[in-house]
């Protein structure tokens, strides 16, 4: 788990040389996201499923993410 709070739930898993980001906000506001970003996540490029744009600020990932949605991350490239 990366973060957890009342209304925030983002998770991370591995498998090979898939990784994948999961967030999932279930509260009715728009939540601004910023996670920090381990040296494996920092190594991939990385892209939203949705085609969603999101920005790599100095070591972490920061996203909006809309009332009562989700977000699922993975990696293009893998290091």
């Amino acid at each position: 788990v990366l973060m957890s709070t009342e209304n925030v739930l983002i998770y991370q898993r591995t498998y090979f040389h898939e990784l994948v980001i999961v967030m999932v906000n279930k509260s009715n506001k728009t939540e601004k996201i910023q996670i920090p970003l381990d040296n494996k996540m920092l190594n991939n490029e990385i892209a939203s499923l949705s085609g969603k744009p999101i920005k790599l600020n100095n070591k972490s990932l920061e996203i909006e993410l809309m009332a009562n949605s989700y977000e699922i991350f993975t990696n293009i490239k893998y290091n």
